[in-house]
Order: structure tokens, then C-alpha cells, then sequence
């Protein structure tokens, strides 16, 4: 695969994230709840990357290039601070093979205490910049040990380090009448029957949809799109009525996804129905996975675990409302993810209906696991 040939070509994957037009990866921190920040990318100016989260005050870091091929002065965080803020002389710091400058700034601000903290080096023409501000000091370690752990790697070698996750090579299964058979997962479900099998056309036009109602066109949002797309599968795709029916309510949906568990290198599935936290850390996890699914997000969310032929199965239900296109009033959405593991892989079941009897009837369709 050759180097990428725009500033802001990268992806996140494995809780990194790399970019492909300079040639580095970036640990994210794990066990803090963190979501997409963005700036736009303008002039000479390229955000590439950012994430914050909100623990004792807002906390962020981003990775931005500026084109410059000038040494970094050190002359960090200036803006917005005034003359109340307490400069520490820039250093120089090597990261990953490469020296960097890095800067720091603190301030008295009526919210707490703010540090700032830049590290730059010039790379490729650009000025390479990890910028982080805080309110919390452990979470601003936190950040500072993931930039100060990057690595480097020559752009053209990013084949090596983007080879597809292992869920493309599954098998998608095949469909006979009103049931469903994947024989490398070691399992069948018949679903109702009448139903009718989606087009990948259709799907790719529904996950879309969720996609821009969820997080628009926040860049951080679409890297993390497409590595949900490299590290899920849809299985099996079938809705009540067929697409473009005109109907009061939701149109009845059950979808199958396969997921890689690999993409996360802390996920751990629950063993046992009894492993409270780890049913509410899998669940959190998987729903994370599938949050561009219109059909799961907001509203009341449940968390519940079973077994069924040996295997523990979570069930994530939700109800809510969505505006659909047509309709005067937004339609009621009950949607249940059963999900367990199997052969190695996270397999989810997306009940979806416009009523709870409607939801309850779904559940009870045939799931079954063979040797």
C-alpha cells in the first residue's frame, strides 16, 4: 500500500491511533471515557486527530500539522493565557527516534488550575504538534505518556501495519427460505418467515444514516466509522417489510454482526452470568462498537445476561424515538443486542420493532449453537 498522500490520511484501530502520511501510531488511553474533539482544517493549518473527556473540568489533546519546515521556538500555548500563566522553558525530548521540542504552560483560571502542555518537531515540510490541556493532572499524565509513547514508521511500509482484521476473511453464511446457517461460526437462526433479506446497498444506506445522525461530519467521528467498519461484519440483514415500504411505524429489522474482539486489546467477555462488571464493561464495549445503529442510541437502556445452550448471552434493550423521513411525528423505537462469543469471534443479534409485544415476539426466534 502506498503512503497516503494528505496530512490527515489515518485511522484508529486497537486503541491507536496511526497516521499514514507521516508514519506514526499513537496509544490512546484506556479506562477513560473519551470522545471525538475536532478543529477545522484550514490554510496551512491540518487537524489530524483529537479526542477529550470531562473529569474534574475538560480535558483534551489533538495532533495537528502546520506547514513549516521551521524548528519549533518552544513558544507554546500562548494564546488566550494573558500574563497570569507560569511558562517552563521548553526542552528537548526525544519520542519514537524523532527530537522533539516540548512546552508548557500553567494557569489560574476560575475553573481550577490549566496546564498546557505542546510537544513539536518539524517532519515532512509540516510542523508535527501533540497538543494537550487539562484541568486534572492524572488524566494530563495520562495523555502525556500515550504522545510521549508514539512510535514511527516509514508511510510507505503502512501495509504492514493495515492488513484488514481477520473479520473480513468470515465467512458471511448463507440463507436458505427463512433460515440462516453459518458453518464456520457453528451456528443457524431462523427468523420469521416472510421476512425480507436487505441488499448491501440497503444496509450500507441504513449504517450511513446512523452514522450522520450520531456524529455528522466530526472527522474524529468518521475515523472511528471506519474502524468499525474494519472491525465488524454484517451477517444477516432482514427486514419485516421490504425497503421503501411506506409504514406508520418502524419497519421490524433483525440484523446479525459479527465483531473481531481483537479490535480492542482490553475487551474481555463475561464467563459467567454472575461477573456483574464485566457484563456492564462487555456492554458498554459491543454498544460502542454498534452506536452508529440509529436504532440504539438514547432513550432507556437495561442491561441483562442469560444462558442458553452453554453460552452466556448479554442483552443491551433500549427504547426510544426517532424522526423519520415522511412521518409528522417522531415513531417509537424498541431495540434489544443479544450478543455472545463464538468460535473465537462476537456474534450480535439487532432486534428492532415499534412496539415492546412487537420486540418480545423477535426474541423469541430460534438461535442455535451446533458443535
Amino acid at each position: 500500500m502506498a503512503a497516503q498522500s494528505t496530512p490527515e490520511a489515518g485511522f484508529v484501530d486497537s486503541r491507536k491511533y496511526t497516521n499514514t502520511f507521516f508514519g506514526f501510531s499513537l496509544p490512546i488511553p484506556k479506562d477513560v471515557p473519551l470522545r471525538g474533539f475536532s478543529l477545522p482544517s484550514k490554510g496551512a493549518f491540518h487537524f489530524l486527530f483529537g479526542m477529550q473527556a470531562e473529569r474534574k473540568g475538560l480535558a483534551l489533546f489533538y495532533v495537528a500539522a502546520t506547514e513549516s519546515s521551521n524548528t519549533p521556538s518552544g513558544d507554546f500555548c500562548k494564546a488566550g493565557s494573558g500574563s497570569k500563566g507560569h511558562n517552563k522553558g521548553a526542552e528537548r525530548i526525544e519520542i519514537g527516534g524523532k527530537e522533539f521540542r516540548r512546552g508548557e504552560r500553567q494557569e489560574k483560571t476560575p475553573a481550577g488550575n490549566q496546564r498546557c502542555v505542546v510537544y513539536a518537531a518539524p517532519l515532512k515540510d509540516y510542523l508535527l504538534e501533540f497538543t494537550l490541556l487539562s484541568f486534572d493532572s492524572k488524566l494530563t499524565q495520562e495523555f502525556q505518556h500515550s504522545i510521549e509513547s508514539v512510535t514511527f514508521f516509514e508511510p510507505e511500509k503502512i501495509g504492514d501495519l493495515a492488513v484488514p482484521s481477520r473479520i473480513a476473511q468470515l465467512d458471511r453464511g448463507v440463507v436458505s427460505e427463512d433460515l440462516y446457517t453459518n458453518e464456520a461460526l457453528g451456528l443457524s437462526y431462523q427468523y420469521p418467515k416472510g421476512w425480507v433479506v436487505a441488499d448491501k446497498a440497503t444496509q450500507e444506506k441504513v449504517i450511513e444514516a446512523g452514522h450522520q445522525a450520531a456524529w455528522g461530519n466530526n472527522p474524529a467521528a468518521a475515523i472511528e466509522h471506519g474502524a468499525a467498519q474494519r472491525c465488524t461484519r454484517n451477517l444477516l440483514w432482514v427486514n419485516k417489510y421490504p425497503a421503501g415500504t411506506k409504514t406508520e411505524a418502524v419497519n421490524p429489522l433483525i440484523a446479525m454482526i459479527a465483531a473481531d474482539p481483537g479490535c480492542s486489546h482490553d475487551f474481555r467477555f463475561p464467563t459467567s452470568i454472575d461477573d456483574k462488571e464485566g457484563i456492564e464493561a462487555a456492554a458498554r464495549q459491543v454498544s460502542g462498537w454498534l452506536a452508529e445503529a440509529p436504532f440504539l442510541s438514547g432513550g432507556h437502556r437495561s442491561v441483562s445476561a442469560f444462558v442458553t445452550q452453554r453460552h452466556v448471552m448479554l442483552d443491551v434493550s433500549s427504547s426510544s424515538t426517532l424522526s423519520v423521513a415522511g412521518n409528522k411525528d417522531p415513531v417509537a423505537i424498541f431495540a434489544s443486542l443479544y450478543f455472545t462469543e463464538c468460535k473465537g469471534y462476537l456474534v450480535a443479534w439487532m432486534f428492532v420493532s415499534g412496539s415492546q409485544s412487537g420486540l418480545d415476539e423477535l426474541k423469541k426466534t430460534k438461535i442455535r449453537f451446533g458443535d
